[in-house]
């Protein structure tokens, strides 16, 4: 806009430019003969009516397109700052919905009995993980999370079964949570096996599920229970309020992170949960 603007004053102003002003010799010249002549008696006349300018021609579509795609052409790096400012807008509307959605949902996110979770019981930081079986990021952040549980006495995580890459991913969270509820303790190393394995798919579960020692029928039979169908159905519903499109999405007493965050950042992200602890 600040291009067609100028473009138009300039424009306006060539138009102007070109009228033709009067001249001075001429002036001078009629001033001097109506010195010399005798006196007579005024006769007033009409004043000379003045053309106006011509108008400067208006800007049609084509013109400002041509306009525009020259500029473009002239200086492409506007176009990815443009992209670029844009996501970030975005992404910030997304955090900002996230985090006053989580302060609304913080029971449902760190409470939640259905909802597996390993770590001190006395923790000062709970770390929430929005998760899929299938996604390579989630793999690397389980790796993560693990180290600083080891590290970190006073850590707790809660793990939320969020299957968003189809069927194979719904078996997968279907089986965890039916673990989880027959058999709580042994969830962590199913939970485990299945996100260290480069390709989890159903037959490594059920493998799993009986090096565990659980019983297939059993679990089948949980399985198939409304209780783990609402589970499912309930993680998506809060994951939906958050505004959570992705995995993996993270929590950290209920401060969004919405992407995978190495070690180092998760550290930083823990310790400035501690902080507003003491405030």
């Amino acid at each position: 806009m600040r291009l067609i603007s100028a473009l138009l004053f300039s424009l306006v102003f060539a138009t102007v430019s070109h009228a033709e002003p009067a001249k001075p010799d001429a002036v001078k010249s009629k001033a001097s003969e109506a010195t010399k002549a005798p006196a007579k008696e005024e006769v007033s006349t009409p004043a000379a009516v003045v053309a106006p300018p011509p108008a400067a021609p208006a800007l049609t579509k084509e013109n400002v397109e041509t306009i525009v795609r020259d500029y473009i052409k002239a200086h492409p790096e506007l176009i990815v700052e443009s992209v670029t400012n844009f996501q970030q807008q975005q992404q910030s509307k997304e955090i900002e919905n996230a985090r006053t959605s989580a302060k609304e949902q913080i029971a449902a996110l760190n409470n939640d009995k259905n909802s597996p979770s390993i770590g001190a019981k006395d923790a000062d930081v709970t770390v929430v993980e929005f998760f899929d079986y299938h996604c390579g990021y989630c793999k690397m952040q389980f790796a993560v999370l693990k180290e600083l549980l080891a590290e970190d006495k006073k850590l707790r995580v809660v793990f939320k079964e969020f299957p968003i890459f189809g069927d194979k991913s719904t078996e997968l969270s279907q089986i965890a949570l039916g673990i989880h509820r027959i058999s709580p303790d042994k969830y962590l190393a199913f939970h485990q096996k299945m996100m260290e394995a480069e390709n989890a798919d159903a037959t490594l579960a059920w493998q799993v599920v009986k090096e565990l020692g659980i019983s297939e029928v059993s679990l089948k039979k949980e399985i198939s229970s409304k209780e783990v169908e609402d589970m499912l159905a309930k993680n998506h519903e809060l994951a939906q309020k958050m505004g959570i499109r992705g995995t993996p999405a993270l929590f950290i007493n209920g401060e969004p992170y919405l992407s995978a965050a190495k070690k180092e950042k998760l550290q930083e992200l823990i310790a400035d949960a501690r902080k507003n602890i003491k405030k």
